[in-house]
């Protein structure tokens, strides 16, 4: 995977608004692919990803892999007294 951002730079994914939490990436001159928290504004942890994990990861998120299941799948999961 190539990326489409400026190298070194930190970028937030296009469908994000302005405003909003998010994730922010940024593709490193040396090949690391960082990604922090948009509200802590560079004071929060940054992961660090090899180039090989950032495309597994990418792929596992294409795949499906995180996503949640339907809320009702928690609302069975919860028992009231």
């Amino acid at each position: 995977m190539s990326p489409q951002a400026p190298i070194d730079q930190w970028f937030k994914a296009e469908e994000s608004d302005p405003g909003t939490d998010g994730v922010e990436v940024k593709f490193a001159v040396d090949g690391s692919i960082y990604v922090r928290d948009s509200r802590a504004r560079g004071t929060g942890p940054i992961l660090t990803f090899l180039p090989q994990a950032w495309e597994a990861f990418v792929r596992a998120v294409l795949n499906g892999e995180f996503d949640r299941p339907p809320m009702s799948m928690f609302d069975k999961a919860i028992t009231h007294p």
